[in-house]
């Protein structure tokens, strides 16, 4: 009976545990590495792109990052998109997943200020048209939303 109890065991130990290993490693990885590029653009040089978007002491700097998006709107925008994106893309992730819609928030508002003159120039449009299409959809929804309701 025992030699049946341990063949059971045995034919049960490689699904309940070989099979699950690779998946949490993967997304041990996962956080490892966002946590790691996280770290790196926060500790970053002065030089790129990068840091000059985190490096907001005063209030001129926030200023021109916002005009450097092209507008509140336009900023508030990309943000929204981002919110879905991060929830989209780290709604499976273990510990990161409840905060995907602020990370995302985050990336999206970090991306539509990105500089036009540097080589993140071409992110920085596609956040922006992004964010700018998201006011645009608000604004037609809305005044849909009140040509029906007049009625």
């Amino acid at each position: 009976a025992s030699n049946l109890v341990m063949a059971v065991q045995a034919d049960q130990l490689p699904e309940a545990g070989l099979h699950r290993q690779p998946r949490l490693r993967r997304r041990q990885g996962g956080i490892f590495l966002l946590a790691l590029a996280a770290a790196a653009a926060v500790f970053s040089s002065g030089a790129s792109p990068a840091a000059r978007a985190f490096d907001v002491p005063d209030t001129k700097k926030i200023g021109d990052s916002v005009q450097r998006a092209g507008g509140l709107r336009i900023m508030a925008g990309s943000a929204a998109v981002g919110a879905v994106g991060g929830a989209v893309a780290l709604s499976n992730l273990p510990v990161i997943g409840p905060f995907g819609v602020p990370l995302g928030a985050a990336a999206g508002i970090w991306c539509a200020q990105l500089p036009e003159d540097d080589q993140f120039a071409k992110a920085g449009d596609v956040c922006r048209a992004l964010g700018h299409a998201a006011t645009c959809f608000l604004k037609e929804f809305r005044s849909e939303y009140q040509n029906q309701k007049a009625q």
